[in-house]
């Protein structure tokens, strides 16, 4: 039985383009989710030819990390994935506001999710972080650059300010029952294509269990669904998953009602459609697993990543 509160635990101030700064989390009730109000503000002198690239401002968080007991990764994703994780997980696209660009100071906000619990699981809790049994908790973020934002850069410009607002959903639990549950880790893997390759392939970690796995194709930082043809998830011969790029991202939008927006380069594997997360895909007796893509090279920079929801058991401590 829990009490659920939502409140603002604090606020990340940005001086400069490019800066690492972290926040200490507190350590005490259960974790749900963190909610992330991004704003950036760049000054721009001469808008001249000055166009956006698709999805802004999330280009400029970098990278979004949570660490536990100073050295236990939970979270390490981009702003950018974490828009489209959201998009998957909650099926609407996270909340924007965009200028118009014009002489003078222009702001973007956007306003992202960071889930501890499993969304869309039948048992959420299963999942919720016990921040309370954490000598440190922390909270790290890597801010980039406003250059970024621009498809075509305006004709004079100038970082000004960013800062991301932090709030926390917190469960307090109310009764004295035992709990012991699973940790949701949220990582990255990434692999640069040089070549086009009918089996482009990058390993996957063994040990844990997956409810399912993002797919990210970019080339010259522009998401595109012309990078790759098909998806598989194998452990040797044995394979868990293959499908057409397009058919996936298809069953996405049909499977989640978003159609009205499009997600070009990002497409979703899913082992739990029912919400059931003894169905997810079991690495434990597994000695490899791997992502084998049928992929083409489409620019001078193209990268795939792979961001697996791997969950992890807790072990049963015999007495």
């Amino acid at each position: 039985m829990f009490g659920n509160v939502i409140r603002r635990i604090g606020q990340i101030n940005f001086t400069q383009e490019n800066q690492p700064l972290s926040l200490d989390l507190p350590r005490k009730n259960f974790y749900r989710q963190l909610i992330l109000r991004l704003t950036v503000v760049d000054n721009i002198t001469t808008v001249g030819p000055g166009a956006l690239f698709a999805n802004t401002p999330s280009q400029w968080l970098k990278r979004i990390e949570v660490i536990a007991d100073g050295r236990d990764t939970l979270k390490s994703i981009s702003a950018r994935a974490l828009l489209f994780k959201d998009f998957f997980n909650f099926c609407s696209y996270p909340r924007r506001i965009v200028p118009t660009l014009g002489v003078g100071l222009n702001t973007w906000v956007l306003t992202l999710i960071l889930p501890f619990t499993v969304p869309r699981s039948i048992r959420e809790a299963d999942c919720l972080l016990d921040s309370g049994r954490l000598s440190t908790f922390e909270l790290r973020l890597t801010g980039g650059q406003c250059s970024d934002l621009y498809s075509t850069q305006p004709t004079t410009r100038a970082f000004s300010s960013a800062s991301v607002e932090v709030l926390l959903h917190e469960a307090i639990k109310l009764d004295t029952k035992p709990m012991n549950p699973s940790v949701y880790k949220e990582l990255s893997l990434q692999r640069q294509l040089t070549a086009t390759a009918t089996e482009f392939q990058l390993l996957l970690p063994v040990g844990n269990l997956y409810r399912g796995f993002m797919i990210e194709a970019i080339a010259d930082n522009v998401p595109r669904n012309d990078i790759i043809s098909e998806i598989q998830i194998r452990s040797g011969t044995q394979v868990f998953f293959k499908a057409p790029w397009n058919n996936v991202k298809e069953a996405n939008a049909q499977f989640n009602n978003m159609e009205s927006v499009a997600f070009d380069g990002y497409a979703y594997v899913e082992f739990c459609p029912e919400g059931r997360l003894v169905d997810a895909l079991d690495s434990s007796k597994l000695s490899q697993l791997e992502a084998v893509f049928n992929a083409t090279l489409v620019g001078a920079v193209d990268f795939i990543s792979v961001y697996p929801d791997e969950i992890i058991v807790p072990s049963i401590v015999q007495k």
